[in-house]
């Protein structure tokens, strides 16, 4: 049995997944189409990651990115996130782990876990897991 797994979830911009082990989140993924696409790109960025209810902090962080998702500002900066799986050049803050903004500006920035590319995060485009 493998402590990685993931959940899928409604936003107000379409089905988004969220995957997660034991020291945190470890990824995010925003609507790319359909179900089975999502669902597609998880099992080939967490080949490990079985699909189960959120936790606790999970649901607290999906109701937050959520929230953040229908326009209502936060920065998210103290959701437990796993960097392990990340590497250092995507940790960089302009490229990985928290290189997007999102909001409007005049709100402050909010940050969510991103990637570009193939690297390890995604909150944009809907294209990147």
């Amino acid at each position: 049995m493998t402590d990685q797994h993931f959940a899928l979830f409604d936003s107000k911009i379409g089905l988004c997944a969220i995957a997660w082990g034991p020291r945190g989140i470890n990824g995010t993924q925003l609507p790319m189409g359909g179900e089975q696409k999502i669902r597609t790109r998880i099992s080939q960025r967490h080949a490990d990651a079985s699909e189960a209810a959120p936790t606790a902090e999970v649901q607290q962080a999906i109701d937050r990115i959520t929230k953040l998702l229908a326009g209502e500002p936060d920065d998210l900066t103290d959701i437990p996130l796993d960097l392990d799986c990340v590497s250092a050049w995507n940790k960089d803050p302009v490229f990985g782990v928290i290189g997007i903004q999102s909001g409007p500006r005049d709100k402050g920035p909010q940050w969510l876990p991103s990637s570009h590319g193939s690297r390890g995060w995604d909150a944009g485009g809907g294209d990147d897991w």
